[in-house]
């Protein structure tokens, strides 16, 4: 089953994407703060121990759908 990435908007946070195999929630992605980044963080409770840094969103993808697809 392929991955799916699914935006999402919060007050604290701005906006996420939730990484998914569907039914599955595997993580999710949000923009790194001041550091112009995209962070990849796996497990639907972390919100501390990103797995992934790139700066371009696309990259991101590929490498999360490449290692959980």
């Amino acid at each position: 089953m392929s991955i799916t990435f699914e935006e999402k908007s919060t007050l604290g946070w701005g906006w996420f994407l939730e990484v998914r195999r569907p039914p599955l929630l595997i993580g999710h992605i949000r923009k790194g703060g001041t550091l112009n980044t995209y962070q990849f963080f796996h497990g639907p409770h972390n919100e501390l121990n990103y797995e992934f840094q790139e700066s371009d969103l696309e990259v991101l993808k590929r490498k999360v759908s490449e290692k959980y697809g």
